[in-house]
């Protein structure tokens, strides 16, 4: 007789405890704040057949798209798959589709929680690892849409339905619905303090209406309830876009060494909104190099990784920025070999990864006009590699920092005055019109 957790999801495990405690790290897991983790390992020590651990594992470790984790990955998969024939139908749609991302195929994947969804609506976990598939692919649309499908079943009567709409919220954000984002980013930051998803939800709003100010008093009116938490590098990274805007060099260095820059740790996603950081700050013609060269053996030993696109993107910053030309020939080897094949990150680096990165060498390497020329085919299409609009915003910057330095007068009015229309009230924004002469 199978069990089922506190949203009614069918367990094959026959214990008691280790549905207790998965309920208990599902709360945990989505306030994106405190580690779920101990309590997933509860849940295996009281069955150490229990299907949703080994999965909540496996799903951590394709999240965070790291290539050191693959044999960890292809460990849970052997032990689920083993599992699988004693599995109900709910397990067994999570198997196929970890299964079907390992192999590269995620579209293949998103189908197969989308069957999970359609059967489970209240699967909290199964509509997290959902959206991030759906995020790390840059559609807006399925995001928006996998969330809305179940939100009928997660009304207020529903044990975490804030930390639902705070999924909700950024997907209405990357959609581009900002004032629905904002009403229901501050209803479930209201209805659960723990909420960091809900804060960073806010913190896209703020950031992609240009509301500077109300993104700073946001963030530090929250900051002592998710700082010390597992999402506080990137919340902190939000907070440096605002100082950057604003001229506050020196406070995003300040955040960076206090918050962001953690040299004991190795986190794939951590480390990339540093090189983020300082890849804005070089272009801005900040000094950042001693932080360069700390960051640089972090991303080396990823050189040979082509696990994301996006992530190669930070690689090739670091690279660049540090003059590392042995390891940009390196990564862009790899990376056109990635291009060869059929996965979805092959179709990720064929499109957007590969010019990306050669944009950003060639602006690292002073060669502006052949940045211009990789980046600007691209501009509309590098969603399809994944993040949000705020973190692709690095790409637009670089191609009108080449625009500039390239002496190309035409297209640095064009980009300047595209980037105001989209945010007149950013400072960067009126900067670049007034030196384009707009």
């Amino acid at each position: 007789m199978s069990l089922v957790d506190e949203h009614g999801n069918p367990h094959s495990t026959t214990s008691d405890d280790a549905i207790g405690t998965w309920d208990r790290a599902v709360d945990i897991y989505q306030t994106y704040n405190e580690d779920p983790y101990p309590h997933v390992d509860a849940a295996l020590e009281a069955d150490p057949d229990f299907v949703m651990g080994h999965a909540f594992h496996a799903a951590g470790m394709l999240m965070g798209a790291d290539g050191k984790n693959r044999p960890k990955i292809a460990e849970r998969l052997e032990t689920l798959n083993r599992l699988a024939p004693r599995a109900n139908d709910r397990e067994r749609g999570h198997i196929a589709a970890l299964n079907a991302w390992h192999e590269g195929d995620w579209p293949r994947a998103q189908g197969c929680f989308g069957h999970v969804l359609a059967a489970y609506p209240r699967d909290a976990y199964g509509l997290h690892v959902a959206h991030f598939l759906d995020f790390f692919q840059g559609d807006s649309r399925i995001t928006r849409d996998r969330i809305a499908r179940v939100l009928p079943f997660w009304d207020t009567t529903v044990t975490g339905h804030n930390f639902i709409t705070g999924l909700y919220a950024f997907a209405l954000e990357e959609d581009g619905d900002y004032p629905r984002a904002e009403e229901r980013g501050l209803y479930a930051w209201d209805c659960d303090n723990r909420d960091a998803w809900a804060v960073h939800a806010l913190a896209h709003v703020y950031e992609m209406e240009g509301r500077i100010e109300d993104g700073l008093a946001w963030l530090n009116d929250t900051w002592d309830h998710w700082a010390d938490g597992v999402f506080a590098v990137h919340n902190a990274w939000h907070k440096t876009l605002f100082h950057l805007e604003q001229g506050e060099y020196g406070d995003a260095l300040d955040l960076y060494d206090a918050v962001l820059f953690r040299p004991g740790d190795d986190y794939v996603s951590e480390v990339h909104d540093c090189a983020a950081l300082l890849w804005r700050l070089t272009l801005l013609g900040v000094d950042v190099s001693e932080r360069w060269r700390e960051q640089l053996p972090l991303w080396q030993a990823r050189i040979g990784d082509a696990t994301f696109a996006f992530n190669d993107m930070h690689c090739m910053m670091a690279l660049a920025a540090c003059g590392d030309e042995a390891g940009q020939t390196e990564l862009l080897t790899t990376l056109e070999k990635t291009a060869e094949g059929e996965t979805t990150n092959a179709m990720m680096t064929r499109h957007i990864g590969l010019p990306v990165c050669r944009g950003m060498q060639a602006w690292a390497q002073k060669r502006y006009g052949d940045a211009l020329e990789a980046l600007m085919p691209i501009r509309y299409h590098t969603h399809l590699f994944g993040g949000s609009h705020a973190q692709r915003d690095v790409i637009g910057l670089t191609l009108i920092e080449s625009a500039f330095a390239a002496g190309d007068g035409s297209a640095a009015r064009m980009l300047a005055a595209e980037r105001a229309a989209r945010r007149p009230s950013s400072p960067i924004n009126r900067r670049y019109l007034e030196q384009a002469g707009i």
